[in-house]
């Protein structure tokens, strides 16, 4: 299991493995979306997504090819609806988000580029030199971790999974945010203010990602699926789904360089 505080990741052995903290890696965005960021995202942008329903319940989205052959897929619950899809324009950053408005669950992908220090330091240039589920769960969360608006970061799990020919890597917390003033009181209780120094209550989202590592790219292809933990019961087999049916192609004349570690 990864720390509950964080800094700029450093790649060390502690209780429970290798793990990554201060100084090794410089920092990074990631990809982890906010809820409120959801809620916007969803609200404002929010159109029917594309395909005919399957008789599962789900359609499958397939991005556009990379320079170099490669694209990924999943599939999604039919009724939930496409708040962005920018796999053509933007080859970096946030691709896709499709979401649920009852529960506010979302479903996104991105395409995160990794300098070369960052590729040795997360052991994904194949030395073999750290626990790289583990530092790469903790890498792709630093910035919520450090965020002022974090109560607290709760990580269930980090392992290395395998599709076809790609290893790649699964991981899972819950993230408790505030969407007010996050102050620490004596004894260092952590309470969330609004107005007036209202007492605000804390929202809770569990994640579930897969992220896998392209050579030819030099950079992780994410997939996060997230839901409210008082909710996570009523959209878990979605979410899992849409987990477990993610996959990376690759064209005849790049399947062989771009498979992952």
């Amino acid at each position: 299991m990864l720390l509950s505080s964080w800094s700029t990741p450093r790649v060390h052995r502690g209780e429970g493995g290798v793990c990554v903290s201060a100084m090794s890696l410089p920092r990074r965005s990631s990809l982890l979306l906010f809820p409120s960021v959801l809620a916007v995202s969803l609200g404002v942008m929010a159109s029917p997504a594309a395909s005919d329903p399957s008789a599962t319940g789900f359609k499958q989205f397939t991005s556009a090819a990379e320079t170099n052959g490669v694209s990924y897929s999943f599939e999604y619950p039919a009724a939930w609806l496409m708040a962005y899809d920018r796999t053509r324009e933007n080859p970096t950053g946030p691709q896709v988000m499709i979401g649920e408005f009852n529960t506010v669950s979302t479903i996104s992908a991105q395409f995160k580029q990794l300098s070369p220090d960052v590729v040795i330091a997360l052991g994904l240039d194949g030395s073999n030199h750290v626990n790289t589920a583990g530092a790469l769960a903790q890498y792709l969360s630093e910035e919520p971790r450090v965020s002022p608006s974090t109560v607290e970061l709760t990580d269930f799990y980090q392992k290395e999974i395998s599709k076809g020919d790609r290893m790649g890597f699964e991981f899972s917390y819950a993230l408790e945010t505030c969407r007010g003033n996050l102050e620490e009181e004596s004894g260092g209780v952590k309470v969330c203010l609004g107005p007036r120094n209202m007492t605000l209550q804390t929202v809770t989202r569990k994640f579930i990602s897969q992220a896998f590592y392209d050579r030819d790219r030099s950079g992780l292809y994410i997939l996060s699926a997230a839901a409210p933990v008082e909710s996570w019961t009523q959209v878990e087999s979605k979410l899992i789904h849409a987990i477990e049916t993610f996959h990376l192609s690759s064209s005849s004349s790049s399947s062989s360089s771009s498979s992952s570690i």
